[in-house]
């Protein structure tokens, strides 16, 4: 239980930490890709707002001549290649970045004819390339995005259509590394808060591994010093029982004693089951169920019920037959007292993906969700009408879960159909 515990808050730690982590690098992913986008599109702007057919990048001081394009795709002579910037370039914080930044320009004609192309410094676009990639641009309409590592802006201008572009290469790379530097930075967080989750979790769970240690111990003792005296009452009511023949009172000083031997009985046997330190050995556990199951047969008979057995044979489990024996036994015997409407009452056994599974079903209308979710805890009972005679204390169920946890397995209460389901999983021998 407290290492599933420990696990859990492990768990919990590291989900934490993913969680902010996954948070905090999409908030600085996305802050830095605005940023870097915002001051690309600001320099384009700038560039946009420079030009000049009269005086384009590259051209000298005159204007250029019209454009011809070629059947092969290529620019006929005049268009610019030199790659200077616009002059003048705008003076400011960011101006070195500006003058680092490769810019491409292509502008239109009226009737669609290419006036001039600016290839830039880098020659990594020929001019044939920037006109047709500018050319799918104009055909959106006026506006800016971005295609490839480009970004780009078409600008409607008197007399013709000026579509610019800036090289977002250097950016993108930039961000490729930020991200990889994040997602390092993020995993080396991760193993530190996996290491640090484990003491933190131990310390967090060993006050609670005491208590119930000494939860244990008070049972234990309690229930030992307890045996003694309650025996001493028992000796002596029958001694005067003896002497002074039938009397009410010791009656009632014999019923209640024996109630009370009852409860003491359970108590060390649920202090047993909660020490997990059982010798196990190699179960036969079909064989067990069978065996136990066969005395059930006629109590169920004399409460009105039947016992409906389906037992898969060659079963076999690590762990404590005892142990095992007397969980079966608390489930049916739940299951017959607490039955309702007459019926019967099934005990399979079966099992699936090395997991053998033990189900006991009977019929309990009206049983609702927080009555099975507090079956497990130590004195309670969903039925306060029923009565002590029949030896249910509300520990059947603690005793069973503490045998089944002891063994590696799980177990369960569910209500389908007017029916309860006892279902209880153990691994299976290997």
């Amino acid at each position: 239980m407290f290492s599933s515990l420990r696990k859990r808050i492990t768990a919990l730690f590291l989900g934490s930490a993913v969680l902010v982590l996954v948070v905090l690098l999409c908030v600085v992913f996305a802050s830095n890709y605005a940023s870097t986008r915002n001051q690309s599109m600001t320099m384009l702007d700038r560039y946009v707002s420079l030009y000049s057919l009269e005086n384009p990048p590259g051209s000298g001081d005159g204007p250029s001549s019209p454009l011809d394009m070629s059947e092969g795709g290529s620019v006929a002579s005049g268009v610019g290649e030199s790659g200077m910037l616009p002059p003048n370039p705008p003076l400011g914080d960011d101006s070195a970045d500006y003058s680092l930044s490769s810019f491409y320009s292509v502008s239109f004609g009226d009737s669609g004819e290419v006036l001039f192309v600016d290839t830039g410094s880098t020659g990594l676009y020929s001019q044939a390339e920037l006109v047709d990639i500018a050319g799918s641009m104009v055909q959106r309409g006026p506006g800016s995005g971005s295609t490839g590592t480009m970004l780009y802006e078409v600008v409607r201008r008197d007399g013709y259509t000026l579509v610019a572009f800036i090289d977002n290469r250097l950016a993108d790379n930039s961000m490729r590394t930020l991200i990889v530097d994040m997602l390092v930075g993020a995993g080396v967080s991760l193993l530190l808060v996996l290491l640090i989750s484990f003491p933190l979790s131990r310390a967090l769970v060993r006050p609670l591994e005491e208590n119930d240690a000494r939860q244990r111990r008070f049972i234990s003792d309690a229930g030992h010093e307890l045996k003694t005296p309650v025996s001493v009452i028992g000796v002596n009511a029958e001694l005067l029982s003896r002497q002074l023949g039938e009397n009410k009172w010791l009656d009632n000083i014999q019923y209640e004693n024996r109630r009370m031997g009852e409860l003491v009985t359970q108590l060390l046997k649920l202090s047993r089951a909660q020490e997990r330190n059982c010798d196990q050995q190699p179960v036969n556990l079909s064989q067990m169920v069978e065996t136990e199951a066969a005395p059930f047969e006629s109590m169920a008979n004399d409460a009105g019920l039947e016992l409906v057995c389906a037992i898969q044979d060659g079963l076999w489990v690590q762990g404590d037959a005892v142990q095992l024996a007397q969980m079966l036994s608390i489930l049916l015997d739940n299951a017959i007292a607490y039955s309702r409407g007459g019926g019967s009452v099934g005990l399979t056994l079966g099992s699936e993906h090395r997991i053998a599974i033990l189900e006991v079903v009977n019929s309990a209308e009206g049983l609702d969700a927080r009555s099975l979710d507090q079956a497990f805890e130590r004195f309670f009972r969903a039925d306060e009408a029923r009565s002590d005679a029949e030896g249910h204390y509300g520990l059947g169920l603690s005793i069973a879960k503490a045998i089944v946890e002891g063994h590696r397995g799980t177990i369960a209460l569910e209500s389908r159909d007017g029916e309860v389901h006892a279902m209880v999983r153990l691994p299976l021998k290997r």
